[in-house]
């Protein structure tokens, strides 16, 4: 099981990052973690927010990458399970198109 520890308390104007985004692998079988990662500093930025991720398995159980993608720092975050390492990708597809839909709350 693939947990992210986002290291925040609150929400809004009331949000402290105590400790870096890290991700925590978990067997299930044994109910043990077997890896922690921390994100580098680089991988996110004052605006980051990340609530999701995407496994992809390949030819075999170290072939792994999980994705993660920055909501409000608009990137996205690889992590490879072969190598312990990640990488932070900014673009501007990343950043929301205005005139592309409609946002409605409340009516």
């Amino acid at each position: 099981m693939w947990v992210l520890d986002t290291g925040t308390v609150g929400i809004g104007n009331t949000t402290q990052n105590l400790c870096p985004y890290a991700l925590n692998v978990f067997d299930l079988a044994t109910d043990r973690r077997i890896r922690r990662y921390e994100f580098r500093p680089e991988d996110t930025n004052p605006n980051t927010f990340i609530a999701n991720i995407a496994v992809d398995i390949g030819r075999n159980c170290e072939d792994v990458f999980a994705y993660f993608s920055d909501e409000l720092g608009y990137g996205l975050v690889a992590y490879s399970w072969e190598q312990n390492r990640s990488w932070r990708f900014d673009h501007s597809f990343f950043f929301p198109d205005p005139l592309r839909g409609d946002f409605n709350v409340a009516g």
